[in-house]
């Protein structure tokens, strides 16, 4: 299991994460959210798994094809939405103290959701593709 610590310093992120952060931006800029595929949670878990030398979300698997489906599998392990899954195994702090990498919690469609951090701005599925907002907009992150 990786320490807050590590976490918190970025020391448990692959050494060439910011091109693969770039490549992971551009890999999905134009593709439209889908729910179980490219929702907010697959966005972050994929991008997680894929920098972090530790990931510590290899064993979670969610299979789902709806909303209502995504919904009964989180209730089923007893949390209530997705920023209770990051919760589980990531340390929380203020959007204030993000990085670059790190997971955004959001409102979308008056529901929570999480993105990534691009610097000022993150990004997350859309039905067009990718959507950007104004980190002002966050809540709080998760470090990865």
């Amino acid at each position: 299991m990786t320490s807050k610590t590590e976490q918190s310093s970025g020391v448990n992120r692959r050494p060439d994460w910011p091109r693969q952060l770039a490549q992971y931006v551009e890999q999905f800029r134009n593709e439209r959210f889908a729910w179980g595929y490219n929702d907010c949670l697959t966005f972050a878990l994929r991008w997680e798994r894929m920098v972090a030398l530790r990931s510590r979300f290899l064993d979670a698997h969610f299979i789902y094809n709806t909303a209502e489906e995504a919904n009964t599998l989180i209730c089923e392990h007893g949390l209530y939405d997705v920023w209770e899954v990051l919760d589980q195994r990531l340390e929380r702090d203020h959007f204030k103290f993000a990085q670059k990498g790190d997971l955004v919690a959001q409102i979308q469609h008056d529901q929570p959701s999480v993105g990534i951090c691009i610097g000022n701005k993150f990004c997350a599925p859309g039905y067009k593709g990718l959507v950007f907002r104004d980190m002002v907009r966050g809540f709080h992150v998760w470090k990865v």
